[in-house]
């Protein structure tokens, strides 16, 4: 007579183990953009499914970041402002505005310390403006949206003294331009926009150099 041997739970689980590998095999992850993985949804040996998050998938550019801020310190902050990073490693910030409007006001931000402090006021208010550290470690400020006209003013302020002063004017009010330090010393200014009250916005193709 020939026995034959019942193949039991053994033959059971190989077989339910070689559909598993399959299912594996066949299953597909795809991402709903490009970016980079920030966190696992899932470990190894958790049971997947469709639609079940395995990924946490960020993107970098551009970063959107939500700060919640309580009534009281809404004064605080400030948008549009400069940050210009000194040759002794401290950063001045200039300008900005906050729920009041464009700000005069600056700070230095002392990395050692990291605090700030007051760091005098503009003659002007301004928004969207430039700042340029030049040759000598003072900070050209220009330009900007002021209140409410836009702002054809410049200014200088020097670490030293802690204090700003006047530096002429650019013949065109502008702000949103660029500033770019030359190799001579000297500041190209360029483009932005003016925004006369009343007047449709104008797009500037001008340029401008300033000689410190």
């Amino acid at each position: 007579s020939i026995l034959y041997a019942d193949p039991g739970p053994r033959w059971q689980a190989a077989a339910a183990e070689e559909i598993a590998r399959k299912h594996l095999a066949d299953t597909t992850l795809t991402a709903p953009l490009d970016g980079f993985v920030a966190a696992r949804q899932v470990e190894i040996g958790d049971m997947a499914s469709a639609g079940r998050p395995v990924f946490q998938i960020v993107q970098l550019d551009p970063v959107e970041i939500g700060v919640g801020v309580p009534e009281n310190d809404i004064h605080l902050v400030r948008t549009g402002q400069t940050a210009t990073l000194l040759p002794d490693g401290r950063v001045v910030v200039v300008g900005g505005k906050n729920d009041s409007g464009p700000l005069a006001s600056a700070e230095l931000y002392d990395p050692a310390a990291g605090i700030f402090h007051p760091a005098g006021s503009m003659s002007t208010p301004r928004s969207g403006h430039t700042a340029s550290l030049l040759a000598d470690g003072r900070v050209l400020v220009d330009g900007g949206l002021g209140s409410p006209d836009y702002v054809s003013s410049a200014e200088l302020y020097d670490p030293k003294t802690g204090v700003f002063t006047r530096a002429g004017s650019t013949l065109a009010a502008r702000a949103d331009q660029t500033a770019t330090l030359l190799t001579d010393g000297r500041v190209l200014i360029a483009g932005g926009i003016d925004w006369p009250q009343g007047s449709a916005p104008e797009y500037l193709a001008s340029a401008e150099l300033y000689q410190p």
